[in-house]
């Protein structure tokens, strides 16, 4: 994530609120800018110290550019369309290449797969050294040559380790949640930041999850299911 955000000189000091035990604000610290510097806000509760309608969202991202390119690739193709999900940290986006492409199968066991399952996350750690090329122009106009970073994959290899599901009932109670939501909690820790949505392979090659979080010690995958939604119309009533 390269997103920045600097609040106005006029917002400092500000106060940070929450909410008690009884369901009221209280201001709970004062704040500069020092301690707000990572910040980027969600929602805006009032423009210009004016108060606004709870729950309409006032700052939205704004895509200026994005492209893509492949595994030891140089070429980089513009992104066309994006869609983000409604329901999970997952977005498509699309982009318009000439040749064809090999085909992933994606494949929705989320329901029944077991942990001790075999788990296989490709992506491209910030870790991994990073690897160049030098293009040589033959553009009579701009001989320069340009030095462009290739992405070379890593994979990773681990189980998952548990399922971590949102919401489901049992015969002994009507139902429980997760606080997390829906994810393959994995033992694959040679990840790192950059690996973010990267595929998670099952055994046979079938693409199950998409890589979403790590730490050094403990990773976690969305369910492919998620991203299939996506790609089509999901009715949600009958």
């Amino acid at each position: 994530w390269l997103t920045s955000y600097s609040f106005p000189e006029s917002d400092f000091p500000g106060m940070l609120v929450g909410l008690n035990a009884k369901g009221k604000l209280v201001t709970e610290a004062l704040v500069g800018p020092n301690d707000v510097a990572g910040w980027v806000p969600a929602e805006a509760m009032n423009v210009n110290r004016e108060q606004i309608q709870s729950g309409v969202k006032l700052i939205t991202g704004d895509l200026a550019y994005m492209f893509v390119t492949f595994a030891n690739n140089s070429q980089r193709f513009p992104v066309t369309s994006q869609t983000p999900s409604g329901t999970h940290d997952v977005a498509i986006i699309r982009a318009d290449i000439m040749e064809d492409l090999n085909p992933v199968k994606l494949l929705n066991n989320y329901d029944e797969i077991e942990p001790g399952s075999k788990a296989i996350v490709m992506g491209y750690p910030a870790m991994s050294p990073d690897q160049f090329v030098a293009v040589r122009s033959k553009d009579a106009f701009n001989t320069n040559p340009e030095i462009v970073k290739v992405p070379v994959p890593t994979i990773s290899e681990g189980i998952v380790g548990r399922l971590i599901k949102s919401g489901a009932g049992t015969t002994k109670v009507d139902e429980y949640r997760s606080m997390m939501g829906d994810y393959y909690q994995l033992t694959v820790n040679s990840t790192g930041p950059g690996n973010s949505g990267g595929p998670m392979f099952d055994n046979k090659g079938n693409v199950i999850g998409i890589y979403s979080a790590g730490s050094a010690k403990m990773s976690y995958a969305i369910p492919i299911k998620y991203a299939m939604e996506l790609m089509g119309r999901s009715s949600v009533t009958k």
